[in-house]
């Protein structure tokens, strides 16, 4: 996953909402609306048509890029739309409540010096995050990735370019984390969900690792992660107490083979404390102390990743530290 690039307000009286960020090629694209020579209209007279239930949203442009798609440099734009819908209500001196209603993308090629809208899309998620292109499947043009929401779920649609010259969607990929991003291993592209590695729920606890995605020729397949799979099923409201000593087991398990891992035993403290095991919460407790604050290990994590994992890592440690001198 990579750092956002944020895109220049375009034409701001069509952007009377701040814009997304997008993770797109560049923003060079957007010079391209500014002088006449892409029609935001036509992508709005398009949803219309294809889209008659959705006509009461308003769609804003949140993101443009050039993006080699076709096999001609420069010959291609994505252009990214969040949608939102007038909840009929006023705040803050008459000004309009809207609430996120939809994300889309509109594609256009240029054809004998005509930039010709070529697609329409609206994709699952009613909210727009953005949108870039890479190549996952291993074949000799890349696929487009649109990320979206909708509640806690994050979104990425991924499409591929079909013998029309237009995309269809391949798949779409949910995660409840940080979500599916494109991330990188070594010099290969890959759809890499960042998902929780604590156990614990608390607001400052956000520490992910990846769990990639594989191309086995015709869909998207979720690696296997024994341990990402006992952190995602653990809930500290409904499981028991069997339940959480079988996780604990897992977890010091995992630890005597991983005995620098951060995360692994920063779950066994938790889960010793939960059970009211006092011996061994203090033992972990003492061991959290001596390695400190370790870089964390994400082999997918880019170095903003990184930042916030080393961030959620020295609170925890605060926190809990500081728990025994209360």
């Amino acid at each position: 996953m990579k750092v956002p690039a944020r895109f220049y307000p375009i034409l701001a009286a069509l952007l009377a909402l701040s814009p997304q960020p997008s993770r797109a090629i560049d923003d060079t694209a957007v010079n391209l609306v500014a002088e006449g020579r892409i029609s935001l209209s036509q992508i709005t007279d398009t949803l219309n048509r294809k889209y008659p239930k959705e006509r009461k949203i308003f769609w804003n442009v949140s993101g443009i890029a050039y993006h080699n798609f076709s096999g001609s440099p420069d010959a291609d734009v994505v252009v990214g739309l969040s949608g939102y819908r007038d909840k009929g209500l006023v705040y803050n001196d008459d000004k309009q409540l809207v609430e996120d209603a939809g994300a889309a993308f509109a594609y256009f090629r240029l054809e004998k010096d005509d930039w010709k809208l070529k697609q329409v899309e609206v994709v699952e998620g009613k909210k727009y995050e953005g949108f870039e292109g890479a190549n996952l499947t291993g074949a000799d043009r890349d696929q487009l990735v649109v990320y979206s929401s909708d509640g806690d779920k994050q979104k990425a649609s991924i499409y591929a370019v079909r013998e029309d010259g237009t995309f269809g969607k391949i798949a779409t990929i949910t995660g409840y984390g940080l979500g599916p991003r494109v991330a990188r291993d070594g010099d290969k592209p890959l759809v890499v969900d960042f998902q929780r590695a604590l156990v614990n729920h608390c607001d400052d606890c956000g520490v992910y690792y990846g769990r990639p995605y594989d191309w086995d020729g015709t869909k998207f397949v979720e690696r296997s992660d024994d341990f990402l799979d006992h952190v995602q099923s653990y809930d500290p409201f409904h499981t028991t107490g069997p339940e959480t000593a079988g996780d604990l087991a897992f977890f010091e398990g995992y630890l005597s083979a991983h005995p620098d891992d951060f995360c692994a035993l920063a779950n066994c403290y938790d889960l010793s404390n939960r059970l009211d095991l006092k011996d061994k919460v203090e033992d972990y407790r003492r061991k959290l102390a001596r390695l400190g604050n370790a870089s964390l290990e994400c082999k997918y994590c880019d170095e903003w990743l990184t930042g916030k994992n080393q961030a959620s890592q020295k609170l925890y440690l605060e926190q809990i530290l500081s728990q025994k001198n209360q």
